[in-house]
């Protein structure tokens, strides 16, 4: 699931398509031409793409509904991806080699990236290579689900961020390596992301405690970011991507080391990004969002009905006092 990526979208697809069968996208109503480029890629690599109408954070029902569809297209393995998350692997050889016959779920592990060269707000340059602490700031990790999983527990719930699962702890796992994640490229791009990516949360009153912790903090640190007039200092910008989702809270960074990255590979002739992040705010102030189920939100599932994953309410049995458990409508 994604919203306002369009600046990395190339380098995202292109690794993607040097891994993996098909890639599933949800696009949480974006304005900066990240609909546009995924329209345009379905002509150059396996892509298949939904409109996510609702200003809702239920990133974790649109995924499991993603991910309950690619095994009903023949997945052996889904990989929940987010566009700035990029598996470390040399090819897919590599990756394949990876998973191990007697695992149930792969366990990416996140290693935060900071761009060298200076960035636009529209096109995001990997030449110059990349910065990265030397040992993650966090132990955040991101999840990767078999097939055999799926046909020995039934559709998968997966957690908010796809950082989880439920069950996970139960199941066979195998450890695979770095996930390259590159979450601040610019000023610009960064105020997009906490400002309309809290306006896109906006109808969900049921979050738990702590959810989309990182976006509230970084609205705090930049302000006004419904019509923002400046962005972080650059360091400040570097130890917010290098420590991320956590803020540093006055610790010092330690040494880093560089990285020549690089992508498996970039889509090209892509329509380009809108390049005025004015325009992208204004263009979301406009957005008609669909409105949310008025049922309570444990009982929100995704439909995935011909180009749009929408929120329908959804009543299942379950134990008295208990929420039920999130899932996916067949």
């Amino acid at each position: 699931m994604i919203r306002n990526e369009a600046d990395i979208l190339p380098q995202f697809l292109g690794h993607c398509a040097a891994l993996f069968d098909g890639v599933l996208v949800a696009d949480h109503l974006s304005v900066d031409g990240t609909r546009e480029i995924l329209a345009a890629a379905t002509q150059q690599m396996p892509l298949t793409w939904w409109n996510f109408p609702h200003r809702a954070r239920t990133q974790d029902l649109v995924v499991s509904a993603l991910v309950e569809q690619a095994f009903s297209l023949g997945a052996d393995w889904v990989f929940p991806l987010d566009a700035d998350e990029f598996p470390a692997v040399a090819t897919r050889a590599d990756l394949l080699a990876r998973l191990q016959p007697e695992c149930d779920a792969g366990i990416w592990r996140w290693r935060n990236l900071w761009p060298l060269a200076a960035q636009e707000f529209a096109r995001f340059e990997v030449a110059g290579g990349m910065e990265a602490l030397p040992e993650p700031w966090s132990e955040t990790r991101k999840v990767a689900v078999s097939r055999r999983w799926r046909e020995a527990k039934g559709p998968l719930a997966i957690g908010l961020g796809s950082h989880g699962a439920t069950g996970l702890r139960l199941v066979a796992q195998c450890d695979l390596g770095w996930l390259d994640h590159v979450p601040v490229r610019s000023g610009w791009q960064l105020a997009v992301k906490a400002g309309l990516g809290s306006r896109g949360a906006a109808d969900v009153r049921h979050a738990p405690p702590g959810a989309s912790f990182h976006l509230h903090r970084m609205r705090r640190q930049l302000g006004d970011v419904d019509a923002p007039r400046q962005t972080l200092p650059l360091e400040r910008m570097r130890a917010t991507a290098l420590a991320y989702p956590f803020a540093p809270s006055g610790k010092a960074l330690p040494g880093t080391v560089r990285l020549d990255w690089r992508p498996l590979g970039e889509l090209g002739a892509l329509p380009a990004g809108v390049s005025d992040p004015e325009e992208v705010f204004a263009r979301d102030a406009a957005l008609a969002w669909h409105p949310s189920p008025e049922a309570p939100a444990e009982a929100w599932r995704v439909v995935l009905e011909g180009g749009e994953a929408r929120l329908r309410a959804v009543s299942r049995p379950h134990r008295p006092g208990r929420a039920a458990p999130p899932g996916v409508m067949p």
